[in-house]
């Protein structure tokens, strides 16, 4: 299958696609445990269909000014998030064995499997390394999209994610309680109407995805100010910053990291396409 015949990209797709990344950088998993033991990962805000997380650099100590660690920017947008609300409340083996209406962790587990992925990340090797190209291709790139293939730096196009990126997505599982939550902050309404509709035998009506209009968080570091990434803004919702950070071992607080996780998945064969191509990423 070419990269354009797949037209979406799943979570397990992404990492799927992950695995070929050490063929183009052998010693990948080394550089995730760097990023892991330089900060690790913080979700910093959430919006209700992008997630922001903050990421350390896995080779910079300092900025130039000497400010604390370089941190980028990486971006997570869930697609198709009401289809599935859909999809997962009509399917009763997910409710509550009262019956008084579906369980929000089996339904939070059931999209999160299935929902559809953007991501992007503001350091530089995801850009010429050949990840944003890449996932532009599948329809999996958040932001802006790149239409120059990585003819020289990775021309057999490995990969889909940037060493900041395979962190994030090595972390993402523990967020599903998170993501329950995220669930009823922002769609309780949508899953309310339908539970009510199952319970008077009603079929529910289409639900289409409601216009939300966008506009840029903040620029990201490390690129050209003409490299933009944007994500969805709910109008009259203030984004949820600072959230707690989940580990295997339990939650961590909004200031910790996610070190643990990601250096025990970094081991993993699963990584990214990070790799710098113009000064450290």
């Amino acid at each position: 299958m070419s990269l354009g015949q797949l037209l979406e990209y799943t979570f397990g797709d992404i990492k799927k696609k992950q695995l070929g990344i050490t063929d183009l950088f052998p010693t990948f998993h080394d550089r995730v445990r760097q990023v892991a033991a330089k900060g690790g990962v913080l979700l910093k805000e959430r919006l209700p269909k992008v997630w922001h997380f903050e990421v350390a650099s896995g080779t910079e100590d300092r900025e130039e000014d000497g400010s604390p660690n370089r941190k980028y920017d990486v971006y997570v947008e869930f697609k198709n998030i009401y289809p599935l609300i859909k999809k997962h409340v009509l399917d009763q083996e997910l409710w509550k064995q009262d019956g008084s209406g579906v369980d929000n962790r089996k339904l939070a587990n059931a999209i999160f499997d299935e929902v559809d992925l953007e991501t992007s990340c503001s350091c530089p090797a995801s850009l010429f390394w050949g990840p944003d190209y890449i996932r532009t291709q599948v329809h999996a790139q958040h932001g802006d999209q790149e239409e120059r293939p990585p003819k020289i730096k990775n021309p057999d196009k490995k990969g889909i994610l940037c060493k900041h990126g395979d962190l994030v997505f090595d972390v993402l599982p523990a967020y599903k309680s998170t993501f329950a939550k995220h669930l009823i902050q922002y769609y309780k309404k949508t899953i309310d109407t339908i539970e009510q509709q199952v319970r008077d035998g009603e079929v529910p009506d289409e639900y289409e995805e409601p216009e939300v209009k966008s506009k840029p968080i903040r620029r990201p570091r490390g690129r050209s100010a003409a490299r933009r990434a944007p994500a969805e803004i709910k109008p009259g919702a203030k984004p949820t910053k600072k959230e707690e950070v989940p580990s295997p071992g339990g939650s961590r607080s909004a200031t910790g990291n996610a070190t643990g996780a990601g250096t025990s998945s970094a081991t993993k064969s699963t990584g990214s396409a990070g790799g710098p191509a113009t000064g450290k990423a």
